[in-house]
């Protein structure tokens, strides 16, 4: 069983929103790549979250993987990221191949997905929050 930090949008998971946008997809295997198997990872991804990785304005971000999976057209969930001043937007959902990201098929995309927008510190809050726990899994244990 694989553990990780999973992200909900108004308390409902994002494979719960992406599964109803489109049943055809099983996202009870989806996860994110926030766990503590691979926490270098996990910090790398919270900083692509947060706008440190340069993506251009129509790259991809990935969300949500299948881990270990062959199928081309639906083994991760990304979403364009906008960053302005006071908020976060994601939208233009997307299945895909989840690597990598900048070869992205927005073929793919989920029409009916809405777009969410973040009050642009509470995300950032909340996203560090996160990167700490993952730093310090990385340090190890305290000394003293």
């Amino acid at each position: 069983m694989r553990t990780f930090l999973d992200f909900a949008i108004d308390g409902v998971p994002l494979r719960e929103l992406a599964l109803a946008w489109d049943p055809s997809v099983d996202t009870d295997r989806f996860s994110t790549k926030l766990t503590e198997d691979d926490p270098h990872e996990a910090a790398d991804e919270i900083d692509a979250l947060l706008g440190r990785m340069g993506l251009e304005p129509n790259e991809y971000q990935g969300l949500l993987f299948l881990p270990g999976s062959q199928n081309i057209t639906a083994d991760g969930l990304a979403a364009q990221l906008s960053f302005e001043t006071d908020h976060v937007v994601w939208g233009n959902f997307a299945w895909g191949d989840a690597s990598p990201w900048l070869d992205f098929d927005a073929s793919h995309r989920i029409e009916n997905a809405p777009m969410f927008t973040f009050d642009r510190l509470q995300y950032e809050t909340v996203l560090l929050e996160a990167r700490d726990h993952y730093i310090r899994y990385i340090a190890g244990p305290s000394r003293g």
